[in-house]
């Protein structure tokens, strides 16, 4: 894509996103509209493009140590919610997508953890559709993976679980877990990980 579409994309975007207008009932016409967010949401939806597109574009161990560099400027456009998103599909297609690179290299797979867990605190809206991607995940086995990277990956799955808990959604992660355990769906040793380590982040809070 062109970098002026891409750019009118972005502005269509943000403006369809964060514009606030006031509508008359019987004429339909507009009364007010507030429009002084639309810029700064299209350059943040710009930069998360950008930084996106990089990501999507590179493979082996240079994808942690580039992704690392990118992180803060990405981190500080999910504030804005049309980012949010649009950074959630993204991520969601990676896991799906680069499963081998997280096989042999457990680190690629960290940045996509920061920002699930960075979504997760920004955009509550999100936590439903977060808590639901990350159980299709931890429910399904991945196939060719060894037995210790696929433990390893589980685990930090249940990681994402745990911080989405501490955002606020208690009982829709518990009663999944709980769910999940009574289904066969995950092993006992990933249901008694997920215990200690909200047992310990509890113990955390209180002391």
């Amino acid at each position: 894509m062109l970098t002026e579409q891409l750019e009118q994309y972005a502005y269509l975007y943000s403006y369809a996103a964060v514009v606030v207008e006031e509508i008359e009932p019987t004429t339909e016409r507009r009364i007010s509209c507030i429009r002084t967010e639309v810029d700064e949401a299209k350059r943040e939806v710009l930069e998360a493009s950008r930084i996106c597109r990089q990501w999507n574009n590179m493979s082996g161990s240079g994808i942690s140590l580039r992704a690392f560099r990118d992180l803060p400027s990405l981190l500080r456009c999910l504030s804005c919610r049309p980012v949010s998103l649009g950074v959630f599909r993204f991520v969601r297609v990676v896991f799906h997508t680069k499963r081998v690179d997280f096989e042999l290299n457990m680190d690629t797979m960290k940045p996509y953890c920061i920002v699930v867990n960075e979504l997760a605190e920004v955009n509550e809206y999100l936590r439903p559709a977060l808590l639901a991607f990350i159980t299709e995940l931890l429910a399904s086995s991945v196939e060719g993976m060894e037995d210790l990277s696929q433990l390893e990956y589980k685990r930090m799955l249940v990681g994402l679980l745990v911080h989405l808990l501490s955002c606020g959604h208690v009982l829709p992660v518990i009663n999944t877990m709980h769910r999940l355990f009574l289904r066969n769906r995950v092993d006992v040793s990933i249901v008694r990980h997920f215990v200690t380590e909200v047992r310990d982040m509890f113990f955390d809070f209180i002391l």
